[in-house]
C-alpha cells in the first residue's frame, strides 16, 4: 500500500504504464459495491489502501482504485444497477447475488421490513452515483 501510495502521489492518473487512480467516496459508495463493479475484489481494494476492513472507508475519504481514471466512470456505470424479481427470489437471496445486505435492497428501493416481492418487480441493486475521480 506504502509503494502505491508514494506511486500515485508522483504519478499523473493518466500514465499509460500505471492503471491506478485515486477516487472519493460518496454517499452511497463501499468497498463492496466498488468492488464489484471493478470486477475485483473487496480484499483487493483493502490490500491496495492498506485498511484492515471495509469499515475504515466512509464518505469522504479517498481510495486508490486499480483501474485508470478515463476508464472509472465506465466501469461504474455500466455495472447493473437493477434487477427483476423472479419466483422465490427474496431478500436475502438477492442481497447475497449482489454482495450486498438485506438492509441496503431495503434502503436503495425504500422498503419496509414486511415488503413483498413480486415477480418481474425492478429492485435497484447499485446506488446511484455522481462520479468524481481524483481529488487526492
Amino acid at each position: 500500500a506504502e509503494v502505491i501510495a508514494s506511486r500515485g502521489a508522483t504519478l499523473k492518473n493518466e500514465d499509460p504504464e500505471i492503471a491506478v487512480c485515486s477516487f472519493r467516496m460518496r454517499e452511497g459508495d463501499s468497498i463492496k459495491r466498488l468492488a464489484r463493479a471493478l470486477g475485483t475484489s473487496p480484499d483487493t481494494l483493502i490490500a491496495m489502501n492498506g485498511l484492515r476492513t471495509v469499515r475504515e472507508v466512509g464518505e469522504g475519504d479517498s481510495i486508490y482504485l486499480p483501474v485508470r481514471a478515463r476508464e472509472l466512470g465506465t466501469l461504474l456505470n455500466s455495472a447493473e444497477a437493477y434487477y427483476a424479481v423472479r419466483k422465490g427470489d427474496t431478500l436475502y437471496t438477492i442481497a447475497r447475488k449482489y454482495h450486498l445486505t438485506v438492509s441496503e435492497i431495503r434502503d436503495l428501493n425504500e422498503l419496509g421490513r414486511h415488503s413483498t416481492l413480486h415477480p418481474g418487480q425492478k429492485l435497484r441493486v447499485s446506488a446511484p452515483r455522481t462520479l468524481a475521480a481524483g481529488g487526492m
